[in-house]
């Protein structure tokens, strides 16, 4: 998911929230068009090399149940990585709702069903099965959301020095999440998977997860809201906009962080 939506999900936050605060409808449009067309390429890409793999080296343990395996981790990715594209254009709209909804709704959906078939005593198949079903309604939800809260993607011409702007940032920025996937527990797992069990590897992933968790409860959360609303500002009035918004941005994480 985060190799197919790379950089996509920051700049589309960052330049729609600009063209808002340009008062340029049209242009946010635009530009939530153009980073959701270049997100399903790129989800196509991914995907398709995932199957090429696939087809020349199956894991061990997907012998035998890799016709069942490979399409719903095909549906998974797809939907999830959609959501986490879409989420982001309605917070370049700094509307939050549609994210957080989908969420919930998917969680909901999830949590039935995997109770149900942790009961019936189902094995992995079902297990992935679920969480390929809570993407596609969190996916669903998130587009019926968008469009009842306003977010527009519509095709529209994009002035060439914003393009410009555009294409650079998502190199360098894409460049930088790219790396991050390549190392962040990568030689861990390896590692373990070459030494250790697959228990060790799962409570690794806990660990990492928890410990990621309680960073994001602190940070992140934040982080999502401002960087529509400082984008805005700096569409308004230019640097002297974003100015007045660090600051008082500042304080609020020093008070996050000693609350916590």
């Amino acid at each position: 998911m985060t190799a197919s939506n790379h950089a996509l999900t920051t700049t589309s936050i960052k330049f729609i929230a600009e063209a808002r605060g340009q008062a340029d409808a049209a242009l946010a449009a635009a530009l939530a068009h153009r980073i959701q067309r270049i997100q399903t390429a790129s989800t196509a890409l991914v995907l398709g090399g995932f199957v090429a793999v696939m087809l020349v080296d199956v894991p061990n343990e997907w012998r035998g149940t890799v016709v069942w395996i490979v399409p719903w981790l095909l549906v998974a990715v797809w939907a999830r990585a959609g959501v986490w594209m879409r989420g982001a254009v309605g917070e370049g709209y700094e509307r939050f709702e549609p994210i957080n909804l989908g969420v919930l709704v998917s969680a909901a959906v999830q949590l039935v069903l995997v109770s149900a078939w942790a009961l019936h005593g189902g094995g992995m198949l079902g297990f992935l099965a679920s969480f390929a079903a809570g993407g596609v309604s969190m996916n669903l939800t998130i587009r019926w959301l968008n469009r009842r809260c306003g977010v527009v993607a519509r095709a529209g011409e994009i002035p060439a020095s914003v393009g410009q702007r555009l294409t650079r940032h998502l190199w360098l920025t894409g460049v930088l999440v790219l790396l991050s996937l390549g190392t962040n527990r990568t030689v861990e797992t390896v590692l373990l998977q070459a030494f250790d069990t697959a228990a060790s590897l799962g409570y690794l992933a806990l660990a990492a997860s928890l410990t990621k968790g309680v960073v994001e409860l602190r940070a992140s959360g934040m982080a999502t809201v401002l960087l529509p609303i400082m984008a805005r500002a700096y569409g308004q009035s230019g640097k002297a906009g974003r100015q007045r918004s660090v600051p008082e941005s500042s304080r609020y994480y020093w008070f996050l962080g000693l609350t916590g």
